[in-house]
């Protein structure tokens, strides 16, 4: 049987691409998605400006793809969508030819350099070598991550190109390594790795594979040689990564600031002339390494100028800055801000190998300080801005590096983030910090009852890092050991937030529910009930919200056959499989060990990790080799053609299983859930409003639809997370589109960097001061610090209560702080009379506070009140429809702002500007998402109007919370709101919806419940049961969607409303799954049981509610009988329960701790639930109390 295998390789290569291309577009998602996906689809579309480092050549090809949108905004998303789904499908086309090529190499048998194309193969090795290219690049094109970002417009599936590219270029040089014109190939090589830059910073971490194959072709194996090849490859990656781009980048921007500043030349004469300097110094290393015959040095010449033209896709940031485009973020518009940028300078600096650990942020002896108490630090990096004034860059900040104590400094600190809460979740999992009573404090009764306190605390797991810190006086706090330091590293960057993910793709995965630990929630499995069911409890009782579209499994089979092709490539081509498992090594724990993941990721992050996937997925394909080979061993001859066709046929069958299994939750083409989210949050808005937003799903989303759509352009969408930067302060001042900017006065130079970045609120320690000056007068004197001035001061110690005090010392601080007596008695300013204040940096009050806190004014400003008085327009507010006209009689003269925070930043000050000048001619909304922390409403959370998925700024007063209220409400407006909702295809059954998709369910639910509940309220019975019934169809009471607290409170609602049948059906179901859930997780084993105390507290309460929401709603229908009857059919299973268990516990008089916290949380339980009791009857539920604790004797 003769077989043409370049031509079969070269068709089945295409093939692969034609059916992964087919597979990705039909499951393709049509819309924007949530995270990033709306911005680097406005980065495309409108080539605008992502977060840092960019990604610019994604953002080029972007641009030119959709361009066949022919203008129309629609199209975009699904265009630029489509170009991940293409890089993917050419990924998949390269990944097999690369696996052919392995195969190919390992039929040799040797570790001596050959050409692959000198490698003779019969019909059966032709077979299983494309059977291997196939089943390798089919395992990876229906893997779970990779799948994942095919799909989406992002840079994950480009930058995958990109691995495999360079991978399958170095596969091609082979063929002509023995050339003349052989090395051009490394020419190529190295301008797709400059060009890598411009996507995304993983596909450096091919070069060492690359690099090692490049040994393997050209020079004969021994361990000198390896050891040689390995440091050479070593050295080559460092020079890619850490010299060449970075110090080019650093080069470009020193030049630029010394020839316009020191030389006095134009903005950006420098980058001209450093482009200059950098031709011309390439020219002459050609010239030179020609005349002298240096082929090797005329290479590695030729090699970085491809790499320097691959990485000028970069200029596309600094001219698109340049133009000021609507999304700019970091506005990198010069070399200095492409250096920043480039070194993503907005996300500070963390240790790798050496550096602090958490503790230095959390004792008192961490941070090293000089002789004044300031902390010790080196200048990393320095901000400079344009100064268009004198033509010069100005430098605005320093950015420091903190030195620590040598005690906290460590090698190997992988717990090292300052971040309060993650703090705590390195002490809580890992290594709570050692401690014990200073010596200095040996002697103190007060410290030594709080170290008594704080141990205590330990001893009990209730003791938080932040108790620490505020104590840190009295405690000698000891760092972290290195064995806690490497076991967090195996156990959570490793075994976690690596392998985990590794397994999800190999083996199997539980559901795509984010994991925190917890047993029930996004583990792997393998399907296989001895493996599982031993680490997770019995997977075939896991209730049904654990069991979701995510749960895929696949009996571990393509994981085994990847382990028989790393062994089997091993065995017979050593320096390969030493390439192929660098690139492994490097992309998984590389990644892992350079970024230093902490616990816990807002999102899953296994999408990082990609491309050891892709290495792994070579050793699946390498697998039906192995078993070729095996299957040859155990028979002593030859296979035949069809035999080997045979194995190939069924070893196929492992990637079919992973499609099978991967299809349902990767199909995104019936999501919309982004799109209309975006939509359900712009079109409800007043024209020209001001809409504030949080996170990257309520801001990302909106910015694709206004930007490729222009649908909305009149909103001006702010972020305030973002608005702490001076450049986004910048961009909401200006108008975009038809969006005017936001009411203000601030300048830039009231907001650049290094003035006002961190404003003091004073107001209470005015008061403090003078107190504490006041309390250094003998009582009875009858004199006041006034009175004293006036006094010679030889005279004025006579009348102080403790005759050492320094009479001179007392009265300058008085004299200083004079200039505030009369905040003693003002506690409130209007939001002009604070602006004014800050803005005038000579005012005598100012500088008194700046003289008593020490911190000089500029970098730092004052605020001598917490309370801010903003008047309201009341016609204003009225004909620009911000108050509806039924509420006239509801609005305030004023808005009071009693601001709880000690320090204000700029995105503070941005709002206290607009409302210094805001004429209520303009309506402003806060995303529901970030209302909960009253700084994000700039405490103005008892004014709002509830819209829905936003609240609106009233002149009306409602208590935050009050009753379980938030926000006002206009019934009329949030019902027209409600019924224009898109609703994302949550009642198709044929969609499939990520974990993030489906939170959203309950902001729609708790936008229902708040209009129907107000709609009854107001005697609109009818209307209030077509808005339940309306959300009921759109997002059903299924497991996927939380059947919990929101479904019960809509049957609650409905019962009210006299639709007895639906609330009945409803809070059977909630009871169901509730009952289902604390069932499984009380028959787990006290060994299993840690993970899920929160899911089983939610499951409770989800169960106590339901009886809640039922019994109050025949409370207020006036059934008072019925509704104990309802508590009583709930309460008294779980009481009865409790009462075997108690009984059990003491039957031999041994208690020990677990057996008290289990009785502990059940009491509590049972206590909460008689308060649901009290609701109804408090004579009823004082009763059921004495009986609860009767029965554990209290």
């Amino acid at each position: 049987m003769e077989l043409n295998f370049k031509k079969w390789n070269n068709i089945l290569g295409v093939a692969m691409f034609l059916i992964s291309i087919i597979l990705y577009l039909s499951s393709m998602e049509r819309y924007l998605s949530l995270w990033d996906c709306g911005e680097y689809i406005v980065s495309s579309a409108k080539l605008g400006i992502t977060h840092a480092p960019g990604a610019a050549l994604f953002q080029i090809v972007g641009a030119v793809w959709s361009g066949l949108a022919f203008g129309d905004g629609s199209k975009y998303a699904i265009l630029i969508n489509s170009t991940s789904a293409f890089y993917s499908a050419v990924t998949i086309m390269l990944l097999f030819w690369t696996i052919t090529y392995f195969v190919r190499k390992m039929f040799a048998n040797t570790q001596d350099p050959i050409n692959v194309d000198a490698i003779e193969m019969n019909a059966t090795q032709k077979i299983i070598a494309l059977g291997s290219g196939l089943v390798g690049a089919a395992a990876f094109m229906f893997s779970d991550t990779f799948w994942f970002s095919a799909v989406e417009g992002e840079v994950y599936a480009m930058a995958s190109l990109f691995t495999a590219l360079l991978f399958w270029l170095i596969t091609k040089w082979d063929q002509v390594a023995d050339t003349p014109r052989g090395n051009k190939w490394l020419v190529i090589i190295s301008l797709v790795i400059g060009l890598s830059i411009g996507v995304h910073l993983m596909a450096m971490l091919s070069i060492p594979a690359v690099c090692f194959v490049y040994y393997a072709r050209k020079y004969r194996f021994t361990i000198k040689s390896f050891i040689i090849a390995n440091l050479v490859t070593l050295a080559i990656l460092a020079f890619v990564f850490k010299i060449i781009f970075p110090v080019v980048m650093t080069f470009f921007g020193k030049t630029e600031i010394y020839v316009v500043n020191n030389l006095g030349m134009p903005f950006n004469s420098g980058t001209i002339i450093a482009t200059i300097i950098l031709i011309a110094v390439f020219y002459f290393a050609i010239k030179l390494t020609q005349k002298y015959g240096s082929a090797l040095l005329n290479t590695i010449s030729w090699c970085v100028i491809f790499m320097l033209i691959g990485f000028s896709c970069w200029l596309v940031i600094p001219i698109r800055a340049n133009a000021n485009p609507h999304m700019n973020l970091n506005d990198p518009d010069t070399a200095l801000g492409v250096l920043d940028y480039f070194n993503r300078e907005q996300y500070g600096s963390w240790p790798v190998a050496y550096g602090p650990v958490f503790t230095a942020h959390i004792a008192i002896d961490g941070m090293k300080r000089d002789a004044n108490g300031a902390p010790e630090s080196t200048v990393r990096s320095s901000e400079y801005i344009k100064d268009q004034r004198t033509g010069k860059y100005v430098k605005v900040s320093d950015r420091l590096d903190y030195k620590y104590d040598e005690k906290y400094v460590k090698f190997f600190p992988k717990m090292f983030s300052p971040d309060a809460s993650i703090m705590e979740n390195y002490a809580a999992v890992y290594a709570f910090p050692k401690f014990s009573l200073n010596s200095k404090y040996a002697g103190d009764a007060e410290a030594q009852k709080i170290y008594a306190q704080l141990v205590e605390k330990r001893q009990n797991r209730q003791l938080k890092v932040a108790e620490l810190k505020k104590y840190n006086e009295i405690l000698d706090i000891e760092p972290p050991t290195f064995g806690e330091q490497f076991n967090y590293f195996v156990d959570y960057q490793i075994n976690y937030m690596f392998i985990r993910y590794f397994m999800w793709n190999f083996s199997g995965r539980q559901n795509d529910l984010e994991g925190n630990f917890e047993i029930t929630k996004g583990n792997w499995i393998s399907g296989i009930p001895f493996i599982d069911n031993p680490r997770l409890g019995d997977q075939s009782k896991l209730p049904a919200e654990y069991k979701n579209d995510g749960t895929n499994v696949y009996f571990m089979l393509p994981l085994i056959l990847g382990l028989i092709g790393l062994f089997t490539q091993l065995n017979r081509n050593f320096v390969n499989w030493w390439s192929l498992l660098s690139l492994f090594i490097l992309t998984s724990v590389g990644i892992i060990f350079y970024t230093s993941v902490k616990p816990f990721e807002p999102r899953e992050r296994d999408y990082a990790l990609v491309s050891s996937f892709y290495a792994f997925s070579i050793w699946i394909g390498l697998g039906v080799q192995g078993v070729y080979l095996l299957i040859k061993k155990l028979m002593k001859k030859e296979l035949s053609p069809s035999l080997a066709l045979g194995t190939t046929v069924i070893l196929a069958g492992i990637p079919i299983l992973m499609g099978a299994q991967n299809w349902d939750d990767h199909d995104r083409s019936e999501r919309s859930v982004a799109y209309s989210l975006a939509y359900n949050y712009l079109n409800p808005l007043e024209k020209n409003a001001i809409l504030f937003v949080y996170g990257d799903n309520d801001t990302y989303p909106l910015w694709g639809l206004q930007e490729t759509e222009n649908f909305r352009d009149d909103v001006k969408i702010a972020n305030l997370t973002l608005a702490s930067s001076p450049w986004n302060l910048e961009q909401l001042l200006r108008k975009t589109y038809n969006a005017e900017a936001l009411p203000s006065d601030l300048k830039p130079k009231d907001y650049q960097t290094g003035t006002n970045d961190q404003i003091f609120v004073v107001g209470n320690s005015i008061k403090g001061l003078f107190d504490q000056l006041n309390g250094f007068i003998k009582p009875g004197s009858n004199q006041t610090l006034e009175s004293l001035s006036q006094l010679p001061i030889e005279q004025v110690g006579q009348y102080f209560a403790d005759p050492e005090i320094d009479p001179n010392q007392v009265m300058s601080v008085y004299k200083n702080l004079k200039p505030l007596q009369k905040y003693l008695t003002t506690d409130s300013m209007t939001a002009k009379e604070a602006m004014a204040f800050l803005m005038d940096n000579k005012s005598p009050e100012k500088q008194a506070l700046a003289d008593y806190f020490g911190y000089p004014i500029g970098q730092a400003n004052y605020l001598p009140v917490s309370k801010i008085i903003v008047p309201v327009n009341k016609a204003n507010a009225l004909k620009y429809g911000i108050v509806n006209p039924k509420d006239a009689d509801k609005m305030v003269d004023s808005i009071v702002i009693d601001i709880k925070a000690s320090s204000l930043f700029k995105n503070n000050l941005l709002l206290l500007s607009m409302m210094a000048k805001y004429n209520w001619d303009r309506p402003i909304y806060f995303s529901g998402g970030g209302i909960s922390d009253p700084e994000n409403t700039f405490y103005m959370n008892d004014y709002l109007l509830n819209a829905g998925l936003s609240y609106k700024l009233v002149p009306i007063h409602t208590p935050f919370g009050k009753g379980g209220i938030i926000g006002a409400s206009d019934n009329d407006m949030l019902l027209r709101t409600f019924n224009s909702y898109k609703w994302s295809g949550y009642n198709n059954p044929d969609a499939s919806f990520s974990l993030t998709e489906r939170n959203y369910t309950s902001s729609y639910r708790n936008t229902a419940v708040r209009l129907a509940d107000d709609l009854l309220n107001a005697g609109r019975k009818k209307e209030a049961i077509q808005v339940l019934d309306k959300v009921m169809l759109e997002i059903p009471a299924l497991a996927r969607y939380d059947i919990g607290y929101g479904v019960s409170r809509i049957a609650g609602i409905y019962l009210k409303a006299g639709e007895d049948k639906k609330a009945q059906e409803l809070f059977d179901h909630v009871r169901k799954e509730a009952n289902a859930k604390i069932a499984f997780f009380e028959s787990l084993p006290n060994g299993k049981g840690y993970s899920i105390g929160a899911d089983l507290a939610t499951a409770k309460n989800d169960l106590m509610m339901s009886l809640y929401n039922e019994a109050s709603a025949l409370g207020e229908r006036g059934d008072k009988a019925k509704a104990l009857k309802v508590f009583e059919t709930g309460y008294s299973p779980v009481l009865k329960k409790f009462e075997a268990l108690y009984k059990e516990v003491i039957a031999d008089g041994k208690v020990d701790a677990a057996e008290q916290t289990k009785i502990m949380n059940q009491f509590n339980y049972l206590d909460e639930m008689i308060g649901v009791a009290a609701e109804i009857d408090t004579n009823y539920a004082k009763t059921q109390q004495d009986l609860l604790y009767k029965m554990v004797g209290q």
